[in-house]
């Protein structure tokens, strides 16, 4: 996990020692790199270990993002959508996952902000 988000103040989520990501508010954040971390089979999604999700996550946060630390984009859902919308999958030796396809969630790129900025500036 990157110092932003140990550095971030709020509630620690973990499994097994490792630092998962950080409530803050009505929010759990967690932040991902695309290439290590996204699930490609059965299909692209972003997942998170069942027992953290059920046991830190849902009965502590409202909405949950994930940020993908190699292009800034990050992905926002809610947390009653990830369990009514998520499946299972595991690949041992790693705990059992929730997974939610990437299609699913809300994204917001910055790069598209930006496009859209030098469009509305007359810069493109």
């Amino acid at each position: 996990m990157s110092a932003s988000n140990s550095s971030m103040s709020g509630k620690a989520v973990k499994q097994d020692g490792h630092l998962l990501g950080i409530i803050k508010g009505d929010t759990f954040y967690k932040r991902v790199s695309r290439q290590k971390h996204m699930l490609r089979n059965p299909r692209p999604s972003w997942a998170l270990s069942r027992e953290a999700f059920h046991d830190q996550v849902l009965p502590n946060a409202t909405f949950m993002e994930y940020t993908d630390k190699d292009s800034g984009r990050k992905y926002k859902c809610q947390t009653v959508d990830f369990a009514r919308l998520s499946f299972e999958i595991h690949h041992p030796p790693y705990e059992p996952q929730l997974a939610l396809d990437v299609n699913r969630w809300e994204l917001d790129d910055p790069r598209g902000r930006q496009l859209l900025l030098a469009l509305e500036c007359g810069h493109v």
